[in-house]
């Protein structure tokens, strides 16, 4: 039976990891968003994954097996709760899935705090 896992991947090389590991025949996904950053003085926007260095991916471990997953070239381990690699819940994949780049979303991760603004803790 397929699971969702959470990879722990090497700094940007997230690309690397999803080729590899659809080679293998392992479903992958990591949320993209469009943030506004400045570059050479102009903001542009530019698109860059939701979680840095992670990625979920979805097999059968009875097809594919962890440790050909683990040496994929891109990867660095499993998302881990004591030695076994944990299952990530469908309905938070979805909801990643539904929620990714909407403008509802893109409105929640610009309501930082301004320059200067004190937190409420």
């Amino acid at each position: 039976m397929k699971h969702w896992y959470l990879l722990y991947c090497k700094r940007t090389e997230q690309q690397r990891a999803e080729q590899n590991l659809k080679r293998q025949g392992v479903d992958c996904y990591y949320p993209i968003v469009t943030v506004e950053k400045l570059r050479r003085g102009k903001y542009r926007q530019v698109e860059e994954p939701l979680f840095p260095n992670y990625i979920f991916a979805c097999f059968d471990p009875e097809s594919v097996q962890y440790t050909s997953v683990r040496s994929t070239r891109g990867v660095v381990d499993f998302v881990r709760q004591g030695a076994k690699p944990i299952h990530v819940d469908i309905q938070l994949i979805q909801h990643l899935m539904m929620m990714e780049d909407s403008d509802e979303q893109r409105e929640l991760l610009y309501q930082g705090f301004k320059s200067g603004q004190k937190s409420n803790r």
